[in-house]
Formats: structure tokens, C-alpha cells, sequence
């Protein structure tokens, strides 16, 4: 029997340290990104100036992007502003993502960092492969303006990666899957997608009871 939330605690550790985590703070710490920010909600700017300033954002997080390859993308999601979002994504999406579940779960974290599941073809729906993906919101408090919501879409083979290097005992089985069972990844090649059942109240006590596997919730 293993404890989950350690195992998912050391996953966690090792994401941060690959893709640097504190990417949002360069950008919060960042004096022309949060000057930015603040003119594009500026109810009058026009539409040259707010052109201009939303491609001096891209230019910041398109550094970010560049700095590791895992990472497919970066996309700032203002909540309160009738603009568009600004993407290290050049090719066109739909930008009715604003209206899914896992960017209401993003901003009600108050701040504090959300790991999204594996999507077949990203969060913005235009993938070719599967992608997973960190949010953080970007609240008045951070940027001075109004609320964001940062995005960023990472190649699902650097999460398989670590799972087949957590390796706990021979012969054991390293799965990540989300709260309801639904298997997410594994370090076994003949993995197979099927749901797991656990045992009345043990999803949300966050530890897994199997003989042979480590369940990350």
C-alpha cells in the first residue's frame, strides 16, 4: 500500500523543476507585462495601441515558450475585457474555451496552481497530439488591472517520461488518474484505458489501495 498524495506530491516536485513552475512570476515580476496588462483593460485605448501592447505580451510569454520544448504553448485568457485572448498559439482556435469547466476551475484556485488532465487534443482544441496543461489566475491583486487566467500546454510524452521514471518497486505498476478512477497514464506499455473502482470514500481520502500499482488521484 502506498499514500497517493506522496507519490503525487514527488511528480509534482519534479514538473515544477522541468518546466519552471514560477514562469507566471518572471511574468508578474516582469514591469512591462504587468504595464501591459494594465492598458489593454484601459477602456479607452485604441485599437493601434492595443494591437501594439498585446503583441509586446506575445512577444514575453513566446521567450517563455521557447525556453522549453516541452512546452506546445502559452495563452493569457482576460476574464473581464471584451479582447480576445493573446497566444503563443498562431494558428486559429475557438475562443469559446472561456466558457469550459477547467477555466472556471483555474480561477476559483484564488492563484494557486491547477494541473489539468491530459486533453486528446489540447485545451484550445486545435492539437494534433495530446496535451496537459497548468493554469494559474492572474487576479487584480497580482497584475494591478483586472483578472487572467494563464495557460500553459505541455507535450503529454514529458508526463508519461516521469512516470516511468518514478519508480517505486519492481514490478510495480505507476498509474495517474483523475478523482472518478478514469486511468490517465502508466508506466506499463500494455496499459489498458479502463476505469478503476475504489472502495466507498477512498477516492477522497487520497490514498490508493493496490498490491502491486501506486495510484496518483
Amino acid at each position: 500500500m502506498f499514500s497517493s498524495s506522496i507519490a503525487k506530491s514527488a511528480i509534482i516536485e519534479q514538473m515544477k523543476q522541468q518546466f519552471y513552475i514560477d514562469l507566471s512570476n518572471q511574468l508578474l515580476n516582469n514591469s512591462s507585462f504587468t504595464e501591459n496588462l494594465f492598458q489593454i483593460t484601459n477602456a479607452g485605448i485604441g485599437a493601434d495601441e492595443l494591437q501594439r501592447r498585446s503583441s509586446e505580451i506575445r512577444g514575453l510569454l513566446d521567450q517563455l515558450a521557447l525556453s522549453d520544448q516541452s512546452i506546445r504553448d502559452i495563452t493569457l485568457f482576460p476574464l473581464e475585457d471584451p479582447i480576445p485572448p493573446i497566444s503563443t498559439e498562431r494558428e486559429s482556435f475557438d475562443t469559446k474555451v472561456t466558457q469550459s469547466g477547467w477555466l472556471e476551475e483555474i480561477r476559483s484556485a484564488d492563484g494557486k496552481p491547477v494541473w489539468l488532465s491530459i486533453e486528446e487534443r489540447g485545451y484550445l482544441g486545435n492539437s494534433p497530439k495530446p496535451l496537459f496543461a497548468y493554469g494559474r489566475l492572474l487576479d487584480k491583486n497580482n497584475v494591478g488591472s483586472h483578472d487572467f487566467i494563464l495557460l500553459v500546454q505541455m507535450d503529454s510524452k514529458v508526463l508519461q517520461s516521469m512516470v516511468s521514471a518514478l519508480k517505486l518497486s519492481d514490478g510495480a505498476e505507476t498509474l495517474i488518474t483523475t478523482k472518478s478512477g478514469k486511468p490517465i497514464m502508466s508506466n506499463r506499455q500494455e496499459f489498458i484505458l479502463h476505469e478503476l473502482t475504489f472502495p466507498l470514500g477512498q477516492a477522497t481520502s487520497g490514498v490508493g489501495r493496490q498490491l502491486d500499482r501506486t495510484v496518483v488521484l
